[in-house]
């Protein structure tokens, strides 16, 4: 079986879908997966045990037709018995279609798309309890796997070459128990100012840790003064890694600090403890953040009463009210973290630190709660009972919220946390 998945984007989407196609190797081992991905991601791909062939996206960089026309005759020319989109949007699925690939596997809610598709999957993207890793997984069940969680990642790391500079970083992180702190920034999230970061490398330091600082070469640049101000007390590899020579960094760090970007996936993929700085509403910890690994999930303080939009934002509140103090409360706590409990568990305690609960069995609740939930950016909702009306009110909701509202039904003999456990992980 030829298999082809589709995820020409970020590197973070790339990694939380490696379980899947990992799974998809453990249950048919003869398959030959290839991926249609972004140049940039090739390396990573290339070192993952399921991964046969990487096809470069050229349209993705190129949103011509001409290239669309060439990509669409590198796809034909490798007759792929099945498709997976894990990235499902329609001139993909259109070259699929053309390419008259048999099997055709994607999410049934893209309406475009899915006239393209043969195997229609509900992915649930507005059910808040779904990693992404879930997401991908559910991709599968087409072809008869029904797997729930998974942490199959399948990195070569013994295949690694370690540059010099790699080398020196690592016999360095020696010294002191390493903290990997990385200062980019992902899609979704105001950028946090170096300020911040100088004040949280402080701290570490102060605690006895080795502060690791990668990210890119523009940051890099930026990070000169503070490497003047510490001097050997830290160590930078900041424009000095790719995705794949920072795994032996990662490997060796005894937790990861940043926000929700490639490199923190990839530190909690190689089962490091995570400490992850969500300043936005819109990205929520228990999609995009830390998977199955002991993690701790720092938000503001103070809760914006605006609908989330990043993207458009023009105020930086959010980032204001960012405390350094729980960064390094954080960084302690998840090192006490339990290291044995499973995915499951892991994921539980993800949503408890992050997912705010409206109580509309309270008296006087029940009329008021869509108000609340907005206004509290609380997508959970507790009722004695589910009604049509609370049904509506829901998609009304939902108009407004990047989540619909989940309305948890609770017993009179349960308490709300009873429901809540009896209720996730909804599938």
């Amino acid at each position: 079986m030829k298999v082809l998945i589709i995820r020409p984007d970020a590197m973070g989407d790339v990694i939380l879908s490696l379980p899947m196609a990992n799974e998809l190797k453990s249950h048919y081992p003869d398959a030959h997966i290839v991926y249609l991905a972004s140049a940039y991601t090739r390396e990573l791909l290339l070192n993952n045990a399921a991964v046969s062939d990487v096809i470069d996206d050229v349209y993705r960089a190129d949103r011509s037709l001409k290239t669309w026309l060439k990509l669409l005759s590198i796809i034909r020319a490798h007759h792929f018995d099945v498709v997976i989109f894990a990235y499902n949007e329609p001139e993909y699925a259109a070259l699929a279609w053309l390419a008259k690939i048999p099997v055709r596997i994607g999410d049934r809610t893209k309406l475009v798309a899915t006239l393209f598709l043969n195997r229609h999957v509900d992915q649930r993207y507005g059910n808040l309890w779904q990693h992404e890793v879930n997401i991908h997984l559910r991709l599968l069940r087409p072809l008869g796997i029904n797997v729930a969680e998974s942490r199959r990642y399948g990195f070569l790391t013994n295949r690694i070459v370690q540059p010099p500079v790699i080398q020196s970083a690592m016999k360095k992180m020696t010294l002191y128990p390493p903290v990997v702190i990385h200062v980019g920034l992902a899609n979704g999230n105001l950028p946090i100012p170096l300020s911040f970061y100088e004040a949280v490398i402080e701290g570490v330091i102060a605690n006895g840790y080795m502060p690791v600082l990668t990210g890119s070469p523009k940051e890099a640049l930026a990070l000169v003064p503070i490497m003047k101000r510490f001097g050997d007390a830290l160590i930078s590899v900041a424009g000095e890694t790719t995705m794949l020579t920072l795994i032996p960094i990662l490997s060796m760090a005894k937790a990861f600090i940043g926000t929700t970007t490639g490199p923190l996936h990839l530190a909690a993929a190689l089962g490091v403890p995570v400490v992850a700085i969500l300043p936005s509403k819109l990205i929520k910890a228990t999609r995009w953040g830390p998977y199955g690994v002991p993690a701790q999930i720092v938000e503001p303080r103070w809760r914006c009463p605006r609908v989330c939009n990043p993207y458009t934002c023009k105020t930086r509140e959010c980032i204001d009210h960012l405390n350094v103090d729980d960064v390094l409360e954080s960084l302690e706590r998840v090192q006490d973290s339990p290291q044995s409990l499973s995915v499951r568990d892991y994921k539980r305690s993800v949503h408890a630190q992050c997912i705010r609960v409206i109580d509309a069995t309270k008296e006087g609740a029940g009329g008021t709660w869509p108000k609340e939930s907005l206004k509290q950016d609380a997508p959970v909702v507790i009722l004695n009972r589910v009604r049509f009306v609370d049904k509506v009110k829901r998609l009304i909701a939902a108009t407004q919220a990047y989540y619909p509202p989940i309305l948890v039904r609770k017993s009179d003999d349960q308490t709300v946390e009873e429901a809540l456990d009896a209720t996730y992980p909804h599938d």
